[in-house]
């Protein structure tokens, strides 16, 4: 059980992070598109991921090794620097796709190295699995689904037109 405490413990912050990255990514093409009024959405959402990101680095510092979370979260937060750093510098499409498999092939892989190390995902309650699989898989990949709509959406907003396969 207390295993299973420390991967809810840094599930949280790790929530958090993949809803800014994506609020992120979404403002981003909607600021490269041209619209100016998500710069300010913009801006906030950094300054969330970089007030969560000493939260997720705390937590593995304290749980990393048993978890065997700080190579993967490492590899992430290196990742995010970069991607942080390049994003203006490119395409909004571009940018989108980056932040895109960034969440798919490191954020997402997290939230199941955690649930797995901690334990969670293997509850042998049935009810408290499903439960687990939810907060764990389904969810988050869920939310970034509905994201990538929602970046759509702002994109051909922004541009005032939709290009063919945004139709």
């Amino acid at each position: 059980a207390q295993k299973e405490q420390r991967g809810l413990e840094m599930l949280l912050p790790l929530k958090s992070f993949l809803n800014h990255v994506l609020e992120y990514r979404d403002a981003n093409t909607a600021v490269q598109n041209g619209d100016a009024q998500f710069k300010a959405i913009l801006a906030e959402e950094l300054k969330e991921i970089a007030e969560t990101i000493p939260q997720l680095q705390a937590l593995d510092a304290k749980y990393g090794a048993e978890l065997k979370t700080t190579e993967p979260l490492n590899a992430l937060l290196s990742t995010w620097n970069t991607l942080e750093k390049t994003t203006p510098n490119l395409s909004a499409q571009k940018a989108y796709e980056q932040h895109s498999k960034f969440i798919k092939y490191q954020v997402l892989p997290l939230f199941v190295t955690i649930a797995n190390n901690s334990k969670l995902i293997l509850d042998p309650e049935l009810d408290t699995f499903y439960l687990m699989d939810l907060v764990v898989n389904v969810l988050p990949s869920f939310t970034d689904v509905i994201s990538q709509r929602r970046g759509q959406s702002v994109s051909v907003a922004s541009k005032k037109q939709a290009s063919a396969d945004e139709k």
